[in-house]
């Protein structure tokens, strides 16, 4: 009996074993470059108290990094995009670049992700915020995750609404709408997506999304990642192996008793 109890312990064990040194095997890299943000033109990394930087102007994109920053067709009629990456500190301190010291009407923490942010209004010039990527496995599943956050601008006192609309190649899909009273910041939120590859060569992009017009919105984002689906053993292959290491543990067995 106790033998018995002895050999059920060993094979859990091992199969245990088996599955996460497979689970680890199958760790995948981001394909996002300049996910965090935090490279801003003359400091790397920028120290918490740098201002932000400009990505989306009135007189075109500069863009950020591998990042893009354009406008939808039909976007603003006055042709521009207010669109930065800054951190907590310069967004609390009014000194956001190329904005005349605006600023937000609430305390802006960190994400989870520490370090700068990316931040766009809705309403003055809506942006996109774009990647591209070549390479791609046409039918493979890629799994998306990002922080967001809702602020309000400085001087303005309404409810306003925040999000994404995300889309990568021809799908597309939104983030949770968030909700802020005036005057408070919404603190950040996980958000998961799961995509198919429809094409080797394809974007991903950031909408900003929220309203209403007058009461200016914006949302913050920061963290993206963009990772290959991990393949899952087929059911097949799953068990020849839990049969192999079985296997192995009845011969080891016979040979002690022997």
């Amino acid at each position: 009996m106790v033998t018995l109890s002895f050999s059920k312990k060993k094979t859990l064990g091992f199969l245990t074993f088996i599955c996460i040194g497979l689970c680890a095997g199958q760790a995948q890299a981001n394909l996002i470059s300049g996910g965090s943000f935090n490279d801003l033109p003359g400091c790397n990394p920028c120290a918490s108290s740098a201002t932000g930087v400009e990505v989306g102007s009135r007189v075109g994109a500069p863009g950020y990094g591998a990042w893009s920053v354009n406008m939808p067709a039909g976007g603003n009629p006055e042709g521009f995009t207010w669109s930065f990456v800054t951190n907590a500190a310069a967004s609390n301190n009014h000194t956001m670049s190329a904005w005349n010291g605006g600023g937000l009407n609430s305390v802006v923490s960190s994400s989870p992700d520490g370090g700068n942010f990316y931040i766009a209004n809705p309403i003055w010039g809506a942006s996109v915020l774009s990647q591209t990527f070549s390479g791609l496995t046409v039918g493979a599943g890629y799994d998306l995750s990002f922080y967001q956050a809702g602020a309000q601008q400085q001087n303005w006192s309404s409810s306003t609404t925040h999000g994404w609309h995300v889309s990568f190649g021809s799908q597309s899909q939104d983030s949770q709408t968030l909700t802020t009273a005036p005057g408070v910041f919404s603190g950040w939120s996980a958000v998961n997506m799961h995509f198919i590859a429809g094409s080797a060569n394809q974007t991903l992009s950031f909408l900003v999304t929220g309203g209403p017009v007058g009461q200016p919105p914006y949302s913050l984002l920061d963290g993206v990642n963009l990772v290959p689906t991990s393949p899952v053993p087929e059911p097949a292959t799953l068990m020849l192996m839990i049969a192999g290491a079985g296997g192995l543990l009845a011969r080891r067995k016979l040979a002690v008793s022997g």
